[in-house]
């Protein structure tokens, strides 16, 4: 059964809650769903890896960023570099997060936490 746009955006949202209140086993189950419907959208790897930061494992969170990365035709390079950099920063690597941060260009949360917002 293909999810229509509607139905992604509440899965997103729920997942994303289920994220929020580190609810880890049903954010896994929620994103894996999404992964599979739209395998090219970034929400996916952001919102496991926020349910991994939110318990403080800030190797799944980059793995699941870096899943994301590797998807054949991945339509959100720029928000997945963002968001690994913010992983990196969070976990110490400072150096390893500026250059995702540079990787992804003109992506607003990148800029900020470059300082060029």
């Amino acid at each position: 059964m293909q999810v229509d746009k509607e139905q992604l955006r509440v899965l997103v949202q729920v997942g994303f809650m289920a994220a929020m209140r580190s609810r880890v086993a049903d954010a896994e189950t929620i994103f894996a769903a999404i992964e599979g419907e739209r395998p090219t959208s970034a929400a996916a790897y952001v919102g496991l890896a926020i349910a991994y930061l939110t318990v403080g494992r800030n190797v799944d969170a980059l793995q699941a960023v870096d899943r994301g990365l590797r998807v054949e035709g991945q339509n959100d390079l720029a928000e997945l570099h963002g968001f690994r950099g913010l992983v990196l920063q969070l976990a110490g690597r400072t150096s390893e997060s500026v250059r995702a941060l540079k990787q992804a260009g003109a992506q607003p949360l990148a800029l900020a936490m470059l300082g060029e917002a």
